[in-house]
């Protein structure tokens, strides 16, 4: 991932933003629950970001239950008079969308990553852009990186994404952290029933063990 980056004051502008490496994951064939953090795992192996960090802020943003029990970050969703609105697909966020601009409302929270149209609208090449995944969430990156450059902590960038007044963003920070820590503790479990399937092949099954650390490196 590229990011460059040229700054006018606190002003911002993407002159490229190109992806290099294909995806590891097949997003084509993604369910709708999982296609934020697929994308959000494949940016944070290319770029210098705390792991986890994107996706909490993803959880913060545009998280919902499914089948009351998983919490994901949904890609189909808006944010609209402080409203957030969840759709089954894509063609009916875009078909919403593109009825709220031609209406005059740019005021809209958009995709994974809840990019606020308003503000950073001009950015996209198309304003369909803004609700692709992998755009939505490269933008939202590279944004707080910026920010990071500009207020030095990634503490301050995170605050900074939601809303530069103390009054808001405190609040909006201590969502971001405890989402984090509960990313963290999902990763952990997740390492811990790697390692033990990967002991139990070496010690049951080693003939096995070059196919599994290939299935691994590929996942």
């Amino acid at each position: 991932l590229i990011l460059k980056l040229f700054s006018n004051s606190y002003r911002f502008f993407i002159v490229s933003l190109c992806i290099f490496s294909f995806s590891s994951f097949s997003i084509a064939k993604t369910d709708n629950s999982s296609v934020c953090e697929h994308n959000i795992l494949d940016i944070e192996q290319q770029i210098d970001i705390p792991k986890g960090l994107l996706k909490a802020i993803g959880l913060t943003e545009s998280g919902r239950y499914i089948n009351k029990s998983k919490f994901v970050i949904w890609p189909w969703t808006i944010n609209t008079n402080k409203k957030s609105l969840f759709f089954d697909t894509k063609k009916q966020m875009v078909k919403f969308l593109m009825h709220e601009i031609k209406n005059g409302n740019f005021d809209l929270d958009v995709g994974c990553m809840q990019i606020n149209l308003k503000w950073h609208g001009k950015y996209f090449k198309k304003i369909s852009d803004s609700v692709d995944p992998k755009i939505n969430i490269s933008y939202a990156t590279s944004f707080l990186y910026k920010l990071k450059s500009d207020f030095k902590t990634w503490n301050e960038a995170i605050k900074r994404y939601h809303s530069s007044k103390p009054s808001k963003n405190i609040r909006y920070h201590k969502k971001v952290l405890a989402n984090w820590s509960l990313v963290k503790k999902s990763n952990e479990k997740t390492m811990t029933v790697k390692n033990t399937l990967k002991s139990h092949i070496e010690k049951n099954q080693p003939n096995l063990l070059d196919s599994y650390k290939k299935i691994m490196f590929f996942r």
